[in-house]
């Protein structure tokens, strides 16, 4: 932090801490991403709210990318074919159900309390 607030010739406290820096370099931040599909989804009366980074607990896609990875493991008994691995692929994305997708989503909402209770409590 401190090489980008010199490199943008911004003042600070020489022996500042991480924690007095972060508010300085966000309040000199230089632009905003601004991403197409936020203007679109916005027109119709939608937000997209984004998971924090490095979090996937709280993505109920990476349970259903789990289970079709665990899928084509245990099916890929040749281990040489790409075409055999594909269908594999294929298949694994068919045995998706909206059941599996009630239950990923309701296992991350169940992520978040958790964090949030241990976190904030």
């Amino acid at each position: 932090m401190q090489d980008w607030l010199k490199k943008n010739n911004i003042p600070f406290p020489d022996f500042a801490t991480k924690n007095q820096l972060y508010p300085i370099s966000k309040a000199h931040k230089l632009f905003k991403i601004e991403y197409w599909i936020d203007q679109v989804t916005r027109e119709y009366g939608h937000e997209i709210l984004r998971l924090p980074p490095y979090h996937c607990i709280f993505n109920p896609i990476e349970l259903i990318w789990a289970n079709t990875k665990t899928y084509v493991g245990k099916h890929n008994l040749k281990q040489d074919a790409a075409t055999d691995v594909k269908q594999l692929f294929i298949d694994a994305c068919n045995l998706v159900t909206t059941d599996n997708w009630v239950k990923a989503i309701e296992h991350c909402m169940k992520e978040e309390q958790t964090f949030f209770c241990e976190r904030w409590s």
